[in-house]
């Protein structure tokens, strides 16, 4: 095979570093790859290979694979890799294969032996040339294999972040595509919005398109229709001219005709007739009408009736134009018969005349003449309508012209009309479409802003729906927060319960110590450990510093419980046992041990004792029954403190702008509207800067990268430096003495915070405040009070002079007007030179200048956003004004040491001063309260414009819908700084912080005099739901408040400066006046001469020393010390007074911690006694072995002689026997009882007990020392306080001031006494002299005397006698000087003192007496425990001793062994089963019998029937599986009529013999879904030996799968019976108790098997798992019904109608 082959290379011809066993799991990581290609010189870089199997190792082999497989062109991609690293089965193998063959082409067979030999190819040229690579390509492709591999496999850590992030994904993904989707169903909508306007656009175009086409075919069909008719009109017009001009022409014809031959008749006679009467008829025409013009002229026919009646004849006469004659008359004729007279017609008419009369020749002549002038004027007019006719037949063609002109100018008119009104209807039109395009667009932006507003709904439900989760999510941190510190209380409480259960663990009792619950409160409340165990220990890391810190608490706990009167300290102690001070003063006590005590005797009193008395005063013994409290003494520490330590804070102020007007902090939710106010307020005052955190952060990373090296100071010469004398007090606060470099410390923040961001890490709340501060002295210059003062002195001397000025010219004004006296006449005059309006307007002007010089300056800044915690708002605070909360400040001395000393002694109750508020270094802090709906809906509804660049708001700006598309452009915002994602969890965060900032604020302000409802406070609350203006007209009024004050307040400093000034020029004017009368003076006295006596001097004033004023801070005035008191001494009385609290303090503390230990090692050591006591109760002994060795001879006994244990002798005999043994075992119990009571002795004896109570008497003598001492100090402490008030000598301390209450060597009392004869277990029988003694020496130090007595009466301070007096006389008596009042407050506060020592000495005797008694009755408990214990362990062992006797008694009775272990331990007797002295044989187990049951087949039954399936398919299947169904269903009829007749010996099932042979049908129809007529006979066989399991589903075959190894299709038996199987559980058979178990299961598998088996050609026979699941899947058969769980339901249930 191909594997065996690569092996055989690889092992024996190549021989890598390891044998090659497994391909897929040798090859996994590439290594053995690198190394078989370093052989063949291929891989370079062999020796960087890992031989590591992790992730990262594999991807780095196979990277440094990739090229050179590349080059030798093996097909080598990234998913052969990971099938390779995830060991996939041949993966490796192909790759092997393919080296193989590419490297035997590379290097020939013979420099394998080569690398036989030497492990390395040799140096020769390889036979195959590679090619070279190249540089880019390669470079990608490898880059692309890297990405790919590491893409396909991720190392486990990047598996589990994306498994963790894979729900944040899916949720992301779950947004986007909601999102996603509402984006789609917007555009959707959109785009449906769009195509509904543009199908109403389309209509509506088509409409009127249809309307103006319409329209134009029916004017043109109408211009049609007018053309024909006007046609028709032209035509018959033509025709009614046309004939009218023909009927004309014709009737002219006529004429002309009927006048042509009657001219033509006419002619030839008057030429015969001009012939006849001899004239030339041929006379020229112009001849003849010259002629007949003269005569006509000269005629008088001219107006006669023949003229008339020529004329009309003339007129008759009238010819048509030429153009129009229509005959056949030549032109000759026609011009003849115009008006052209010829001799022929003359000459007629001259014949006729000859013939009448000479009247009628007359009438002739005149009418010849009428006819001449007639035919003239006929020719005239002839010719004249000639030419009218041409003109006219012009005029006609002219006008034919004109009309076509005309025509076609009307035309034109008309077209030009037409275009016009179409021009005008098509503008119309496009004024239509432009209102309809602008409706639509209105329309379509209204519908775009409704779209908006609706989506801006939506976002800001999911915006409210996410705000409800957050705040659900941030109430389940902060209960998580609030569980976490429960669970650290609880830690706590179970801790306090653990140590209190430990506690009555070893006092053996239920009762619980007062002091412990007391001391474990403590520790609760400090928040301190509680369990002290090694565990607890352990666990908390509680080192050596923790005991001690432990410790130091519990002490200091205890001294103030001491001196409170509390916990084991009450005042009831002293009532409990109230002893008789006298008779301890006096040492009459009765508490001397009697003679022969237990004790002891106590010593003799000595000789010395009886002259010892001493000289009580009044009230020396009285006991007060409560705690006194020395008030004198606490005044004078108060005032003694007060004279040693300055009491006003430290409190100095950085150097900050403060001179700036408006300091002012913007804070609220983010869109509350502050940046909006800011700039508002910017545009009002003008000279504001507005500062925003992320603009800086910027600011100063930009200014670092510009200035990377650090920027030194540079040194100016100020002038603030110089001492400039100013009495002047504007500022009480100092300011810290700091080098100021703002660019430095800018850039140091701009270096912080690159830092800071290259890390990764969030910038500090001290970042940004260092920053803030940093920006404000770059921008503003420092001015300190010296400046200050000068400006403001400046500013008050000019307006001073201004008003001076005022003054002047108002004046002048007065005096114009009348109001002068004349005083000053000259000065009137030039006064009145002026103009009363110039007077007027310099005075304006003046005023003008008054009002700039008072004007406030509006300079200052706006913080915006910042602070929005109590940190920040705490840092700022301190950065700006320097205030540090009390409870973080160190405390100063003089608060510290006063309440120290409040601690030891109180003073006289002061009245409490009222609290004020804070001065803070901001002026206000606008608070704009807006709710979150109102700030979600102003951030929701923000849109951007990006080509105008504006910003709308759908409600509060909403965009104009006129300008369209404005609305489709806008954008969502999105700003880095207020992203949307982000606003909840800043709100959240913000309300987390609210109540804390809010706290802080409001401590901080201006108080009024007018009470504290007008005190003006820096925090100011302004509703941010108002709209702007209302907004802005609020914060106005704040600020208006604010500069309102700061003027009142600059009113009162001016006030006073100017009263300094003119304070100051008064006393100048003073002094000048004094140095001139003295001048002046001096001047007249030298004048005199000589009246000066010699030697005289003059006397000076003496400078009067002011004293200095009291200081002062925020609590007010100190008091002042007293003038006569040393200030030498008072550093001298401080600290005389601390030591002794130093001292009293440490000895009480050490005392309480040993008497602390002392009580835990008291509860130690009795729970160790009785732990050891009982061990030693339960130590070992012999009476087990004797036991044993006993029944060992009676078992052997038994054995040996049996019948002899019938004998009733032999039974006498082993009962005699029993006694002996409990006779033995009774003496070795009483023996042990001795042991133990002498145990108990030396328990009693050790002395430890007694050793105890002296450590508790020496507790008691150091507390009372402690407390003698104090007194003795404070006595101390008091005279010398009320001596240096009256200036007198501090005496010096007596010895007595310094006394111990025991002396080196003295002997003391027994501590503990117990009369002879008394019961020992009574405790009231015990007495305590020691304690009594110490108790009477305390008491005895109260007694001291006056220190003023001590002194000498005759000498003064200084020791000298008074004067007058001899010193060695002797002294008169003197009267009785009476007392002062420090004296006898002196007094009065020693009296206190002593009732004080005496009150505390009782209460330490007491306490230290219940101790005593406490310790000696737990003793006296334990003792008498111990003495129980031991009476009945002895009973007990007794007792068991006799139940032992019992059992071995009965054994012997009813003669039998004795096989349980029988044990004496301690106390107890018991019978051990489960040992036994011999073991019985166990029974043989029964044999495996197969459980019956009636609805499935045995095994016997299953294997016949496959017998007979099997040769079934042999004889019926020719070759295949497949046997008839008629042949399988008469098999099972045959056995069904067997089993009938057989009953449970049957070849089947109880239960199937209910079935007929119709049943065994439908099962054969069922398993024949495709009525092919036969059966596969492995499928029935199958189905039939898991009749009564169920159908396996994916997931079980999937398991079942797994069982087996590797992933082969084919298995072998081994491998098939070895896999667990879903039905093992249901084929199990169940067997009977203590039986084989009957393998049913494994029978059944080895059946399966048997069935599915498939043979290889080698002969092997094995079962394919494909085939064998498709038979058990059975998807064919129930896939027609569903109620199919188990195979019977296949074979029985009816699956689907035939």
């Amino acid at each position: 095979m191909a594997s065996d082959l690569l092996l055989n290379w690889l092992n024996n011809e190549i021989e890598l570093s390891h044998p090659v066993k497994d391909f897929e799991k040798d090859f996994a990581n590439g290594y053995l790859f690198g190394e078989l290609l370093y052989k063949f010189n291929q891989q370079s870089n062999f020796k960087s290979f890992s031989k590591k199997s992790d992730v990262a190792s594999n991807l780095e082999n196979f990277n440094k694979l990739f090229p050179t497989l590349r080059n030798l062109k093996v097909k080598f991609d990234s998913d052969m890799v990971d099938n390779i690293i995830k060991q996939q089965r041949g993966s490796a193998l192909r790759l092997l294969y393919q080296l193989k063959m590419v490297l035997e082409k590379v290097y020939p067979p013979t420099d394998i032996a080569v690398l036989r030999k030497t492990g390395k190819m040799g140096d020769n040229q390889p036979a195959l040339k590679i090619a070279h690579s190249k540089d880019k390509y390669d470079e990608h492709a490898q880059k692309f294999f890297q990405n790919r591999l590491q893409e396909l496999n991720k190392p486990q850590k990047v598996l589990n972040m994306e498994k963790h992030l894979d729900k944040f994904d899916q949720e992301k993904q779950r947004q986007e595509d909601q999102a996603k989707r509402f984006h789609s169903e917007e555009m959707d909508a959109k785009d449906k919005m769009r195509q509904e306007t543009r199908r109403a656009q389309i209509n509506k175009i088509q409409r009127n398109a249809g309307f103006m086409e319409e329209w134009q075919q029916k004017g043109v069909e109408d211009w049609k229709k007018n053309q024909s008719i006007k046609k028709d009109r032209e035509k018959r017009q033509l025709e009614f001219e046309y004939k009218q001009a023909e009927k004309y022409n014709n009737l002219t014809v006529k004429k002309i005709d009927e006048a042509n031959k009657e001219v033509n008749d006419g002619i030839g006679q008057f030429e015969q007739t001009l012939k006849n009467i001899g004239i030339n008829p041929k006379v020229r025409k112009d001849d003849a009408d010259r002629a007949v013009h003269e005569h006509l002229t000269q005629s008088p026919l001219k107006s006669s009736a023949k003229g008339s009646r020529f004329a009309s004849m003339t007129k008759q006469t009238q010819l048509p134009p030429l153009n129009n004659t229509i005959g056949g008359a030549s032109k000759t004729n026609l011009m003849t018969l115009g008006g052209g007279m010829t001799l022929s017609s003359t000459g007629l008419k001259t014949k006729d005349k000859k013939t009448v009369t000479e009247k009628n020749r007359k009438d002739r002549e005149r009418r010849r003449r009428k006819m001449i002038v007639d035919q003239g004027k006929t020719h005239i007019e002839m010719e004249q309508k000639r030419k009218e006719a041409q003109i006219i037949e012009r005029m006609k063609r002219q006008a034919k012209q004109e009309e076509e002109l005309q025509y076609e100018s009307w035309r034109t008119n008309q077209c030009k009309n037409v275009i016009i009104e179409d021009r005008k209807l098509r503008e119309a039109r496009y004024e239509k479409r432009r209102e309809l395009d602008q409706q639509t667009a209105i329309w379509r932006e209204e519908e775009m802003m409704k779209s908006l507003r609706d989506q801006m709904q939506r976002e800001m439900e999911i915006f409210q729906e996410r705000d409800q989760e957050m705040r659900i999510v941030h109430k389940q941190s902060k209960r998580e927060k609030r569980n976490e510190f429960g669970y650290q209380l609880f830690d706590a409480i179970f801790d306090i319960a653990n140590e209190a259960y430990i506690h009555q663990q070893k006092q053996d009792s239920e009762d619980i110590d007062s002091r412990c619950w007391h001391e474990w409160l403590q520790l609760f409340v400090a928040d301190l450990p509680i369990s002290k165990d090694d565990t607890m220990i352990e666990r908390d890391f509680m080192q050596d510093s923790m005991k001690e810190v432990i410790s130091a608490n519990l002490d200091q706990v205890e001294l103030e419980d001491y001196l409170k009167n509390q916990g084991q300290w009450p005042e009831a102690l002293i009532a409990e046992n109230q002893p008789n001070l006298e008779q301890f003063l006096t040492g009459q006590t009765e508490s001397a041990p009697a003679a022969g005590a237990k004790g002891g005797k106590a010593p003799a009193p000595s000789k010395a004792a009886a002259a010892d008395q001493i000289v009580l005063e009044e009230g020396d013994t009285e006991l007060p029954l409560q705690a006194p409290n020395n008030y004198l003494l606490g005044d004078a520490l108060e005032l003694i403190i007060n004279m040693n330590f300055d009491q006003r804070e430290n409190h100095k102020k950085p150097k900050m702008p403060s001179y700036l007007n408006l300091k002012l902090c913007f804070v609220g939710y983010a869109f509350a509207g502050k940046k909006t106010q800011a700039n508002k307020l910017k545009e009002v005052f003008g000279n504001l800067d507005i500062y925003y955190l992320n603009d800086l952060v910027s600011q100063a990373v930009s200014f670092f990268e510009q200035n990377p090296e650090s920027i030194q100071r540079a040194l100016q010469q100020n002038s603030e430096e110089e001492a400039i004398q100013d009495d002047l007090e504007i500022s009480e606060d100092s300011e810290i003495d700091e080098e100021l470099n703002a660019e430095e410390d800018f850039r140091q923040c701009g270096q912080d915070i690159s830092e800071l961001l290259k890390e990764g890490i969030e910038i500090t709340d001290d970042i940004y405040v260092r920053l803030f501060i940093a920006k404000l002295r770059l921008t503003y210059p420092h001015k300190s009070k010296k400046q200050l003062r000068r400006e403001l002195k400046s500013k008050v001397e000019k307006e001073r002079e201004i008003t001076q000025k005022i003054q002047t010219v108002e004046n002048e004004i007065q005096e114009l007007n009348g109001g002068g006296n004349g005083e000053n006449p000259g000065g009137s005059r030039r006064r009145r030179k002026k103009d009363p309006v110039q007077l007027q307007d310099e005075l304006d002007k003046l005023n003008k200048e008054l009002q700039t010089a008072q004007a406030q300056d509006s300079k200052g800044w706006i913080l915006v956003d910042f602070p929005a915690t109590f940190a920040q708002a705490k840092l700022l605070e301190q950065a700006l004004s320097g205030y540090v909360p009390p409870q973080e400040q160190d405390k100063i001395d003089r608060e510290a040491q006063i309440e120290e000393a409040f601690l030891l002694v109180q003073p006289n109750a002061k009245e409490v001063p009222p609290k004020k508020l804070l001065k803070s270094g901001l002026d206000a802090v606008i608070w704009i309260d807006c709710s979150r709906d109102e700030c979600m809906r102003r951030a929701l509804g923000r849109r951007f414009d990006n080509v105008n660049e504006k910003v709308y708001h759908i409600e509060d700006q909403t965009p104009l819908t006129t300008n369209a598309p404005l609305c489709e452009r806008l954008q969502p915002m999105d700003e880095e700084d207020n992203s949307e994602a982000t606003l909840i969890d800043r709100w959240i965060s913000y309300d987390q912080n609210a109540q804390g900032l809010e706290n802080w604020l409001k401590q901080f302000g201006l108080n009024s005099k007018k009470g504290e409802a007008r005190d003006f406070q820096i925090l100011n609350k302004v509703s941010g739901d108002l709209d702007q203006d209302s907004l802005h007209k609020e914060i106005i009024q704040v600020i208006q408040k604010i500069q309102h004050k700061k003027s009142k307040q600059e009113v009162k400093i001016k006030k006073r400066i100017l009263e300094k000034i003119i304070q100051t020029e008064i006393e100048e004017a003073e002094k000048q006046r004094i140095a001139l009368e003295e001048e002046e003076e001096r001047k007249r006295k030298e004048a005199e001469g000589g009246d000066q006596q010699p030697g005289e001097e003059i006397k000076k004033e003496e400078g009067k020393v002011d004293k200095p004023e009291p200081a002062t801070d925020r609590i007010g005035l100190k008091q002042a010390a007293p003038d006569n008191i040393d200030n030498d001494f008072k550093p001298v009385i401080m600290d005389a007074w601390q030591q002794l609290c130093q001292n009293y303090k440490q000895q009480m503390k050490k005392v309480f911690r040993q008497v602390r230990d002392q009580r835990e090692r008291l509860t130690e050591n009795f729970s160790t006694i009785q732990n050891q006591f009982l061990k030693f109760l339960h130590r070992p002994d012999q009476k087990q072995e004797k036991l044993d060795q006993f029944i060992k001879e009676f078992n052997e006994f038994s054995d040996q002689y049996p019948d002899l244990r019938e004998d009733e002798q032999t039974k006498d005999e082993l009962h005699q026997r029993v006694d002996i043994l409990s006779d033995e075992l009774w003496e070795i119990i009483e023996e042990r009882k001795e042991q133990h009571i002498e145990e108990r002795k030396k328990i009693m004896e050790s002395g430890w007990v007694e050793y105890e109570l002296t450590f508790a008497v020496s507790s008691a003598q150091l507390l009372m020392q402690s407390e003698v001492d104090k007194f003795k100090a404070s006595v101390q402490l008091l005279h010398d306080y009320y001596h240096a008030f009256e200036d007198k000598l501090i005496p010096e301390a007596p010895q007595f001031f310094t006394q111990d209450l025991v002396a080196d060597g003295e002997e003391l009392p027994p501590v503990e006494s117990l009369p002879e004869g008394a019961d020992s277990s009574n405790i009231d029988q015990y007495q305590y002299p020691r304690l009594d003694k110490l108790f009477e020496k305390a008491l005895k130090t109260q007694v001291v005397q006056d220190v003023t007595q001590l002194s000498s009466q005759n000498q003064d301070k200084k020791g000298a006698p008074p004067k007058g007096k001899d010193p060695k006389k002797p002294a008169e008596e003197e009267k009785p000087v009476e007392d002062s009042q420090y004296v006898r407050d002196m007094r009065a506060a020693i009296k206190v003192e002593k009732s004080i020592l005496r009150y505390r000495l009782t209460q330490i005797r007491n306490w230290t007496l219940k101790r005593l008694r406490e310790m000696r009755q737990k003793a006296i408990k334990v003792y008498l425990k111990l003495e129980d214990w031991i009476q009945v362990s002895n009973k007990t062992e007794n007792d068991a001793i006799d139940e032992m006797s019992i059992v071995i008694k009965r054994a012997i009775e009813d003669e039998k062994k004795i096989q349980d272990e029988l044990r004496v331990k301690f106390m107890d007797f018991c019978v051990d089963e489960k040992i036994m002295n011999y073991i019985e044989p166990p029974p043989e187990k029964l044999p495996a019998l197969e459980e019956v049951r009636h609805d499935r087949f045995s095994i016997s039954q299953l294997s016949t029937l496959v017998n007979e399936l099997e040769h079934l398919a042999k004889q019926h299947g020719n070759g295949s599986n497949n046997v008839p169904n008629k042949v399988i269903v008469d098999l099972f009829v045959r056995k069904l009529e067997n089993s009938k007749n057989l009953g449970d010996e049957g070849s089947l099932p109880v239960e199937w013999t209910n079935y007929t042979e119709y049943d065994i049908q439908n099962m054969a129809r069922n398993l024949d879904k495709q009525c092919t007529g036969s059966i596969d006979w492995r499928q029935i066989a199958t189905y039939i030996i898991l009749l009564k399991s169920s159908i396996p589903t994916d997931k079980h075959l999937e398991t079942y799968r797994a069982e087996f190894k590797g992933k082969d299709d084919l298995h072998n038996k081994q491998n098939f019976l070895q896999a667990q199987a879903w039905f093992d559980e249901t084929e199990y058979s169940q067997d009977r108790d203590y039986s084989i178990p009957f393998p049913r299961v494994h029978l059944i598998k080895d059946l399966l098997f048997r069935v599915n088996k498939t043979v290889k050609e080698s002969g092997e026979e094995c079962i394919s798992l494909k085939k064998y699941f498709k038979i058990l899947k059975s998807k064919e058969l129930t896939m027609f019904k569903r109620n199919i769980k188990i195979y019977s339901d296949i074979l029985i249930t009816q699956l689907s109608d035939q």
